[in-house]
């Protein structure tokens, strides 16, 4: 009886040393996993870089300008600049999303590499390069520099108000990204352009630039969407077009050309330059032969080709007036091409020459040709 009690005893010992084991090593395993992998709540509070100039200068390279003693580095979180400041961007950054109330200066050479729900409510001086990865971006206090900006997929560029002036080229790498112009944004783009553009209501963006052949940072082919006023120095072409509202306005020939969508719902074409429908055509000399009394006479006429004319598979190209109120163009084009009017009344300002066809519904307003 003695023995069977001391065994008993023994095994209720083994047991409690082995809970008590147990415990102890999930203490252990707690601690380290503290130590080795700190709370979310904790990264969260490190993730955000602010800068405080304590440096002694205005670059962005110099560690002690920043909370952290040092320079921001890929994704590292939020880097925040506060108003009042103008920072320097002197090297390559690692993507970042900044929150700058402040101005940004990127110098030559240099480039800002921005991530989604990077802003800029201070003035952007680009002289070097910015490079925007995929997500939205915004500024609204204006910027000017002949730098470069690099748009890669699924990105979307919003100015929204200031004045703007991009020397340089605006290049959208994968044609998956867009430029937004809304509030009171005054755009001058004078270098290439290489994307989408939406135009709000209040919104100007002007087009300067020099498109003759060979010129290789020529701007001609767009997608616009416009609610706002959009100007051009020269001729444009139109790859896709919904004009909602607004003005727009061209010093060249405005042409419609492509596989796109046009779509005319309100607004006015204005401009001293053509207005043209269709594929693209040139003037060429077409000689004729005559034999008069044994004597061959040449006679030369001009006559308009298409500029491809091996582009002969191609959809026609269809613009569709579909908006209620009046709409007014200058000289017009229709070349091989169909202008289907179902909305309002139209006019025409100059000579109207169809080469194509007009579908007019029933009901939907007048069409008027002054000359």
């Amino acid at each position: 009886m003695t023995e069977l009690f001391s065994e008993d005893l023994m095994f209720k010992k083994a047991v409690l040393f082995s809970k008590i084991r147990n415990v102890v090593l999930c203490l252990i395993t707690v601690i380290f996993c503290t130590a080795v992998f700190p709370p979310t709540h904790a990264a969260t509070q490190t993730g955000t870089v602010t800068w405080t100039g304590y440096g002694g200068n205005y670059l962005w390279s110099t560690p002690d300008n920043w909370s952290t003693k040092k320079v921001p580095v890929t994704y590292q979180g939020i880097v925040v600049i506060p108003e009042g400041v103008t920072v320097q961007v002197d090297i390559n950054t690692a993507p970042i999303q900044l929150q700058c109330e402040g101005n940004i200066t990127v110098n030559d050479n240099a480039a800002l590499s921005l991530t989604d729900g990077s802003f800029i409510k201070g003035k952007l001086v680009n002289n070097g390069t910015v490079y925007f990865n995929k997500g939205t971006h915004t500024f609204s206090g204006g910027a000017q520099g002949p730098g470069v900006y690099t748009l890669n997929t699924e990105t979307k560029m919003v100015l929204d108000g200031g004045t703007y002036v991009f020397d340089g080229d605006i290049r959208d790498l994968y044609d998956g990204a867009s430029v937004h112009v809304t509030g009171d944004s005054d755009v001058t783009i004078n270098g290439y352009f290489k994307s989408r553009l939406s135009i709000g209501k209040d919104a100007k963006v002007t087009f300067n630039y020099d498109n003759q052949m060979g010129n290789t940072k020529m701007t001609r082919e767009l997608s616009v969407e416009n609610e706002g006023t959009l100007f051009f120095s020269n001729d444009v072409i139109f790859t896709n077009l919904n004009f909602i509202s607004g003005i727009i306005e061209s010093k060249g020939n405005i042409t419609l050309h492509g596989n796109g969508s046009f779509k005319w719902q309100e607004g006015t074409f204005k401009g001293s330059g053509n207005f043209i429908v269709g594929r693209l055509r040139e003037t060429k000399l077409q000689y004729k032969f005559y034999n008069i009394l044994g004597y061959i006479f040449v006679v030369a006429d001009e006559v308009q080709v298409p500029i491809n004319d091996k582009d002969t598979d191609k959809p026609v190209e269809k613009l569709e007036i579909i908006g209620k109120g009046p709409k007014e163009m200058n000289l017009v084009f229709v070349n091989e091409a169909v202008v289907k009017i179902s909305g309002g009344d139209v006019t025409f300002n100059n000579k109207l020459t169809n080469r194509g066809e007009f579908h007019i519904a029933d009901g939907s307003g007048k069409v008027i040709v002054k000359k």
